[in-house]
């Protein structure tokens, strides 16, 4: 994994690429990793181990699409886990369409660093920044998203790469209301921690005092208290 980060490093410091090179160049990272963590075993302590584990009681369940998703009142799975949909949605279609539990961390890592990628490149391209922001962009990829963090904490990585694509498309791309929603709700229903960004987006938009700096603060530590 580090060779690679160098091996990125190397590249963008000597040869000018292209918008359509860096997307390739994205893709190429992110695929690597996802195999990496397609092949990893975890340990014990890892909670992808136990991701694993309610993926198998899942499956051995035998619950109908509609029961696991809409209807999961035994909490098969991890009962704390019952009202997550997109998440559950995610572990259904894997748990069907094979035994090979592994697929949910090479897809989750896979679409952690496409957004990140994007995001990063994005922003660099937008800006028309110099090489120099070329040469440290893949290192805060894995600044930002740390390879053992999305490989065990798999929940918590997805849903944060999702609401900061929300947050980056609205804010900086000034892409519609509706979009941010949407990608909030989905990154919401994998990990509700997320919801801990809402109340600083609307302080970028908003001239607030010191009690609604200190209220949106209390509320989204909160919510990362409470949020399963």
């Amino acid at each position: 994994y580090l060779v690679f980060q160098f091996f990125i490093l190397f590249s963008v410091r000597f040869v000018n690429f292209s918008w359509k090179q860096k997307r390739i160049q994205i893709l190429f990272f992110a695929i690597t990793v996802a195999i990496l963590a397609f092949i990893l075993e975890p340990p014990i302590g890892w909670d992808l181990s136990r991701h694993f584990l309610w993926m198998n009681e899942i499956r051995d369940s035998n619950l109908s699409f509609n029961n696991f998703i809409f209807n999961n009142i035994n909490g098969v799975g991890l009962y704390e886990y019952k009202n997550l949909i997109f998440y559950n949605l995610i572990r259904y279609i894997i748990i069907k369409l094979t035994y090979n539990n592994n697929w949910l961390p090479c897809i989750c890592t896979f679409f952690n660093y496409i957004i990140v990628g994007y995001i990063a490149y994005d922003w660099e391209y937008t800006n028309h920044k110099h090489r120099k922001m070329s040469l440290i962009t893949p290192f805060l990829c894995s600044a930002f998203l740390p390879f053992i963090l999305v490989v065990s904490g798999i929940r918590t990585a997805l849903a944060s790469s999702i609401a900061a694509l929300a947050i980056y498309l609205y804010l900086y791309k000034k892409r519609r209301m509706i979009l941010f929603i949407i990608l909030m709700l989905i990154s919401s229903t994998i990990h509700q921690v997320v919801l801990f960004s809402i109340p600083f987006v609307c302080l970028s938009k908003l001239k607030i005092g010191i009690k609604g700096l200190i209220f949106s603060i209390s509320f989204s530590f909160i919510i990362n208290i409470v949020s399963p």
